[in-house]
């Protein structure tokens, strides 16, 4: 797993939390976690004991040109906990947001970090923020400086993961233990690099930047939808999209929501529930690996199909290249574990290795019609060691594959005796 940061905040009761703050407070307010890591120019990042801390560290500012930078998420109140040391008057500090200035703050306490409220957002998104002292002052005998805990959008409730996420004594998904920060509302990721980790987020998720990082959380979508959807949607074309140990769950069941759906991206120790496809593959550079796709919704009320009956697949390749396909459990899909088509584009450079499969009427089922492909075949496509379980009808179609396309087949073999699960050719 890459390396970043992991939430250690429990919960704690109002009074317990009121306590650590220094707050009056009327409602119940539960421990919270700072989003994105801290940076910092002209300052340093050090551990820290002191009450109120988010994260066990401070971004220690002593220059008018110190700063502490950090992205956060979500809807809602922001909030920034800071401490300040005084010297003939009190540390004060400026807070940006997304490179505008937004409040000026004059810093209460040197020995505990308070929290203060900078602005209030109605919309979901992710945040750059930044805090800069603006008033150091050093004698012989004192220092005017400040001491940034972090931010984090407030509302979001911490809570564990083994009281909120589902199987995460499966192996796959959330590890179990997790400590979550809820995050209502859809979210729409823009800014490069950005990374979110240890969120609960009650809506649906669109990623349009590269080298974004989604781990250790749970993605549920929103309202039900009535038009297509994924709970995480990558349809903008993103470079390196990670999508790390975490679990998509719809809460609100449809015909029309997907797991994940688009190109560009990596699924790795992902458990993916109540989808009717668990992946779609629309584009190239998609790899997903170490991950359990089941428990997929089913209707015979679907509109959207001449059969009135929706046609839900583990993983559905639509078209691309460079897939790569391993290491996965993908069961109990109606239509198929694997669908391969090329509706939206050509599809080759494709390897599907050391799974295991079960379900569908053909469990694997490939077809190199549609638009996509120009009538072209699909080649350079490679199944080899994967396992097969019984799919709708028995043993009798663990693969369908079309005599027009060329395939490498080796050693796939039915799990129950281990004998080769040959492929059905049309």
């Amino acid at each position: 797993m890459p390396a970043g940061h992991r939430s250690t905040a429990k919960l704690l009761t109002a009074s317990a939390m009121a306590a650590l703050l220094g707050l009056g407070i009327a409602a119940p307010v539960e421990a919270q976690a700072a989003d994105g890591a801290l940076s910092v120019h002209n300052g340093t990042v050090r551990s820290t004991t002191r009450a109120g801390n988010l994260n066990g560290k401070e971004a220690v500012l002593k220059g008018n040109s110190s700063t502490a930078t950090q992205s956060v998420s979500g809807t809602g109140a922001l909030y920034l906990m800071v401490r300040g040391t005084s010297c003939k008057g009190r540390a004060k500090v400026r807070v940006y947001v997304d490179t505008k200035k937004v409040k000026d703050i004059s810093v209460s306490s040197a020995k505990k970090f308070t929290r203060y409220t900078v602005k209030k957002y109605t919309t979901a998104a992710t945040r750059t923020v930044k805090v800069r002292l603006i008033n150091n002052k050093a004698t012989k005998k004192c220092n005017r400086d400040a001491f940034v805990a972090g931010s984090y959008m407030g509302g979001a409730a911490v809570s564990t993961g083994t009281a909120s996420t589902p199987s995460t004594s499966s192996g796959y998904g959330v590890p179990a233990g997790t400590q979550l920060r809820v995050v209502n509302g859809d979210m729409k990721i823009t800014t490069d690099g950005t990374v979110l980790d240890g969120i609960d987020l009650r809506g649906y998720l669109t990623v349009d930047a590269d080298n974004v990082t989604i781990r250790n959380s749970v993605i549920r979508g929103g309202a039900k939808a009535t038009s297509t959807k994924a709970l995480i949607m990558a349809w903008q074309k993103p470079k390196n999209l990670q999508i790390l140990n975490s679990t998509l769950v719809a809460t609100n069941k449809s015909i029309y929501v997907d797991g994940i759906s688009g190109s560009g991206y990596t699924a790795d120790g992902v458990e993916i529930i109540n989808t009717v496809d668990g992946t779609k593959v629309i584009g190239p550079n998609v790899t997903i690996r170490n991950s359990w796709f089941h428990g997929s919704y089913y209707s015979n009320v679907d509109p959207t199909h001449p059969d009135n009956q929706t046609h839900n697949d583990g993983i559905q390749i639509e078209g691309g290249y460079n897939v790569l396909i391993e290491n996965n459990k993908i069961e109990a899909f109606h239509n198929a574990a694997i669908q391969v088509t090329q509706n939206n584009q050509a599809t080759h450079n494709v390897t599907v290795r050391n799974n295991k499969f079960s379900g569908g009427g053909c469990t694997i089922n490939v077809t190199d019609k549609g638009a996509g492909g120009n009538g072209k075949p699909i080649y350079s496509f490679a199944l080899t060691t994967n396992g097969f379980g019984p799919g709708d009808f028995g043993t009798t179609c663990p693969i369908r594959l079309p005599k027009t396309s060329s395939f490498s087949l080796s050693g796939n073999y039915w799990m129950a005796t281990g004998k080769a699960a040959v492929p059905n050719m049309f």
